[in-house]
């Protein structure tokens, strides 16, 4: 920026003064032109000091979204930029902390729920209609009832999710809402925000402000372990040291004004030792991270007993950071397998496998065209092998030990009965390719050869392998009907929540709004899956899509740059969306059903049919295939109770309900409607009492007294427009010259006209309290408070103009 000197200016009678001039041209440009004035305007301790606090603020906001995945970079911004205004204008005004308290929670959970809750568009809905009942009367009013019953449809799907959300963390055990969670979030970083910017304005209390959000970053940094958290503390902390600083060195001033003392020339000194302090702060923050401090926080740990209710901690969104895999390792050796999106497949016709499923018969043709019979093959996924980790550009899966089998052992040694909602299949396949890896249709049970299976953890199979080229498999497949897997719930167990809830830490937060978009107001996990998958279904199916171009993210680049794709862009955009979306979710790869050949009763699988697909888990039931790509036909389900082709009973619905979260919906959504009125009516008696606080209390005074704070109040406004008391001035004398400086910057003379003829009613009023012996009676007090309302919304207005 070039240098800045100081040159001397002769100043009056002779005398000399020196004082900093900036003459670079760079000092020019709009932002420093901006810091100029705003030094100007509020002073530059007082700009440096909102300065601090913006940056303490902000670095422990970046924290925050650093270690938590709910927390949004973009979001984070828009609360503390929002959150600082809210808490300095309810400090500026007269409002005591009991009631701003509460105002500023409402502000904030309106703003939540019209944003991160997806309220915003029923609400925009609702307002239009509402417009349109205003411009055709009657003939709008069913128009206003349909988007009213659309809005509380909404709304009670959101209150079901909160509803169900704390019940289920009150009792001790997990549960995955995002949507939940970045409204929890949203809600704590918003007050945060404003207690400090309250704090601030009304005290200059630096410590008090900040000590809520420095706690909740030291708690987040410690319960995640998270290496850069100390990093983020040392900045904030840093910049606190400066406030603290600052506001000792303003208060100091204010006694030495007040005790009329002269003012120690110490500010050199005291800058020097504050910033060095902080700077030091800093530094030492800078160089924790590669200090280890994991046996510290463990000793602390077990003296404090922290991390008791994890449960809690990982329904907020909270992940502990893992220690290294190779600890984890119990026997056998860690494998990789990767599959990652590389452009167009080279796909032939040549015939791969031929499968055969035991029980199924084709109806005779002549059944088929004389009766009238529809018959169609069942619709199967021949699994090959099921990847876990995303990163990026494609999929990995780890492998920890590997197991082998004897012909015809089982991998289940307590196997009994079918479990409910499974169905037993028994499938013959016969490989023309050489592979040895084990292709079947549903979770193996057994396999009539000698085979080997890798496990990712216990239960939890990667693929199977066999040299046999023929085979026969016996496997479990699902057959639930859509009611059951909306009564699932979301009772996942932890190994299942562990590892198919992993995103990478880079993924753009653009691709996470795309999740909550989309399920938002879908009130189970099944209704949230079936809305992600009839989302990308609506994109064209290309195999020649190219590849992601480098450095992009293979499913950011899919849904807003290429638009289109083939199956491994489908599955993999599915699966990152379902788990942004807190649904436990897998990438598999294998191949399509084929075409079934009537003669040999087998289906044919040809290269072309090599498929990847999505399976979102549902407890008590497993995995369950989705299918995302637009080129296959989407996964029919029966609607009803039960599965017509199962043999085996499976448990029925609740009765009139199903599952909690369709009954909770159902309970909120009626007292919605039943109590929608009432609502109405509680938000006018909300609007009225704040009136009868705010103002109320200026009927009970004397008349003579209410004017004298109203115009009390008027003379504040009026040397907000430059209008400065003057010894001696009457009140006609302030209400011209208030006159004659707005009137210049009134866009309409009536409007003009109406505020003096207020302005001059309500000095007349004031003007014989002062000086007229008879007394006013309470009529003109009354008038005199609606005059003064009139007047200052038309100053406020013209002045925000």
């Amino acid at each position: 920026m070039g240098v800045a000197h100081c040159r001397p200016r002769q100043g009056g009678a002779g005398a000399q003064t020196a004082r900093y001039r900036l003459e670079e041209t760079g000092m020019n440009a709009p932002a420093f032109r901006l810091i100029r004035w705003l030094a100007r305007r509020f002073g530059a301790e007082t700009l440096l000091q909102w300065s601090l606090l913006w940056l303490a603020l902000g670095v422990i906001m970046a924290g925050l979204a650093r270690m938590v995945p709910a927390v949004r970079q973009a979001g984070a911004f828009w609360i503390l930029l929002l959150g600082v205004g809210t808490g300095c204008l309810l400090a500026r005004g007269r409002w005591r902390g009991w009631l701003a308290a509460p105002a500023a929670m409402l502000i904030g959970a309106l703003g939540l729920l019209l944003t991160t809750g997806r309220l915003a568009k029923p609400t925009g809905a609702v307002l239009l209609a509402l417009m349109t009942v205003l411009r055709q009367g009657k003939e709008g009013l069913p128009l206003l009832s349909e988007r009213w019953g659309d809005f509380l449809d909404h709304l009670a799907t959101l209150m079901s999710r909160f509803a169900l959300w704390f019940q289920v963390a009150r009792s001790g055990n997990v549960i995955l809402d995002p949507l939940v969670t970045a409204l929890l979030w949203g809600m704590g970083l918003w007050l945060m925000t404003v207690w400090a910017a309250w704090w601030m304005q009304r005290r200059s209390a630096a410590l008090t402000a900040l000590l809520p959000a420095l706690a909740v970053l030291a708690f987040v940094g410690y319960y995640t372990g998270t290496r850069d958290a100390y990093l983020y503390l040392a900045l904030a902390g840093g910049a606190l040291v400066l406030l603290q600083g600052l506001g000792g060195y303003r208060q100091a001033l204010q006694r030495w004004v007040r005790a009329r003392l002269d003012r120690a020339d110490i500010e050199g000194e005291l800058a020097f030792a504050v910033v060095g302090l902080a700077v030091l702060l800093m530094t030492t923050g800078g160089l924790l991270p590669s200090i280890s401090l994991r046996e510290i926080a463990e000793r602390i740990q077990d003296m404090l007993e922290a991390r008791r209710n994890e449960e809690l901690a990982r329904s907020l969104g909270l992940e502990q950071t893992p220690v290294a895999a190779g600890a984890r390792r119990s026997g056998g050796t860690m494998r990789t397998e990767t599959l990652l999106i590389q452009g167009a497949p080279q796909l032939s016709q040549t015939v791969i496998l031929y499968v055969q499923v035991a029980g199924y018969q084709p109806l005779p043709p002549a059944a088929r065209l004389y009766g009238h019979v529809r018959d169609t093959a069942p619709r199967y996924y021949w699994r090959a092998q099921t990847f876990e980790r995303y990163n990026g550009r494609g999929w990995t899966s780890l492998y920890a030990t590997e197991e082998a089998f004897a012909a015809g052992e089982s991998l289940w040694p307590q196997e009994g009965a079918t479990p409910p909602g499974l169905q037993r299949t028994y499938q013959t396949v016969e490989r023309l390719t050489g592979d040895d890896v084990l292709v079947f249709a549903g979770t193996l049970v057994s396999v009539n050869q000698p085979y080997h299976v890798w496990w990712r953890a216990a239960g939890d199979m990667v693929e199977a392998h066999s040299e046999a080229q023929r085979y026969e498999v016996t496997t479990l497949l699902p057959d639930v009907t859509v009611a059951q897997l909306r009564q699932a719930g979301t009772e996942y167990p932890p190994g299942i929540v562990t590892r198919y809830l992993q995103l990478p830490e880079n993924l753009p937060s653009r691709v996470r709004d795309v999740a909550l978009d989309l399920t938002a107001l879908q009130p189970t996990p099944y209704d949230k899956a079936v809305a992600i998958e009839t989302y990308l279904r609506g994109f064209p199916y290309d195999e020649t899509a190219p590849a992601p171009p480098p450095n992009r993210d293979a499913v950011d680049y899919f849904l807003f740059d290429l638009q289109r794709g083939y199956c491994n862009y489908y599955a993999t955009a599915m699966v990152v969306l379902a788990r942004a979306a807190g649904l436990p979710a897998r990438l598999v790869t294998g191949y399509s059903s084929g075409i079934f050949d009537e003669a040999s009763h087998r289906f044919v699988v040809v290269a072309a049919n090599a498929h990847a697909w999505a399976e979102i888990y549902f407890p008590g039931i497993g995995w369950v295939e989705f299918e995302p790509t637009a080129a296959l036909a989407p996964i029919e389900r029966p609607l009803g109770e039960a599965s017509l082709a199962s043999s085996v009973p499976v448990p029925q619905p609740m009765e009139r309900g199903g599952s909690p979260q369709a009954i909770l919906r159902r309970v909120w959504l009626a007292r919605l409607r039943r109590y929608s009125g009432w609502l109405a009516l509680g938000v006018l008696a909300l609007v009225g009492l704040y009136r009868l606080l705010a103002y109320g209390w200026l009927y009970l005074l004397p008349p003579s007294q209410t004017l004298r704070v109203l115009y009390r109040r008027l003379y504040r406004l009026g040397q907000r427009f430059g209008i400065r008391l003057t010894a001696g001035g009457t009140p006609h004398e302030f209400a011209a010259r208030l006159s004659a400086r707005l009137r210049p910057s009134w866009p309409f003379a009536p409007l003009q006209a109406a505020f003096e003829a207020d302005l001059h009613r309500l000095t007349e009023l004031y003007a014989r309290v002062l000086y007229a012996p008879r007394p006013l009676n309470r009529r003109e007090q009354r008038a005199a408070v609606h005059l003064w309302l009139r007047l200052r919304h038309r100053l406020r207005a013209l002045r925000r103009a």
